[in-house]
C-alpha cells in the first residue's frame, strides 16, 4: 500500500526563507510604527527602508534562508496588508507595487552583494534604492492629492 503525505515536504531553506520574510514583515510593521512616531513622515523615506532591508536580509541570513525569497515573501505580506487595509482598485495597484518593489530590492541586495563580494554593500544598495523609491512614491502621492 502506498502512503501519500497530506502536505508535501518543503526544502528547509525555503521554509526558513518563508519564515524570515514573514517575521521581517511583522517586525517591520511594528518598528515602522515606532519610527513614524519618532521621525514623523520622514520615517517613510528614510527609516522604513533601513528597517525593512536589514530585517529581510538579516533574518534570512540568521535563519539560513534564501535572501531573495525572503524579500519576495515580505513583498507578498506587504501587498496583502495593502489590499486588505485600503480596499478598492488602488489598493491592488499598491499591493502589486509593493510585491514588485520588494522583489527588485531583493535582486539588488543579492546581485550587488555577489558582485561586490560582500553582503553589506548589497544591503546598502538596496537601502538607497528603497529610499529613492519611497521618496518618489510619496512625492507622486502628494502631487496626486493636490
Amino acid at each position: 500500500m502506498i502512503s501519500y503525505p497530506l502536505i508535501a515536504k518543503i526544502n528547509p531553506e525555503i521554509e526558513m526563507s518563508i519564515l524570515a520574510g514573514l517575521l521581517a514583515a511583522a517586525a517591520s510593521y511594528y518598528l515602522n510604527g515606532k519610527a513614524l512616531a519618532l521621525m514623523g513622515k520622514a520615517a517613510i523615506s528614510y527609516g522604513a527602508p533601513v528597517i525593512e532591508e536589514l530585517s529581510k536580509t538579516g533574518l534570512a541570513v540568521l535563519l539560513s534562508g534564501d535572501i531573495f525569497l525572503s524579500h519576495i515573501i515580505f513583498g507578498a505580506a506587504e501587498a496583502s496588508c495593502d489590499i486588505i487595509k485600503n480596499r478598492g482598485r488602488l489598493s491592488y495597484a499598491a499591493g502589486a507595487a509593493g510585491l514588485i518593489s520588494h522583489t527588485v530590492f531583493g535582486a539588488i541586495t543579492v546581485c550587488s552583494g555577489r558582485f561586490l563580494k560582500s553582503l553589506l554593500p548589497g544591503i546598502a544598495a538596496a537601502v538607497i534604492s528603497h529610499m529613492c523609491w519611497n521618496y518618489a512614491v510619496t512625492r507622486i502621492n502628494i502631487k496626486a492629492k493636490k
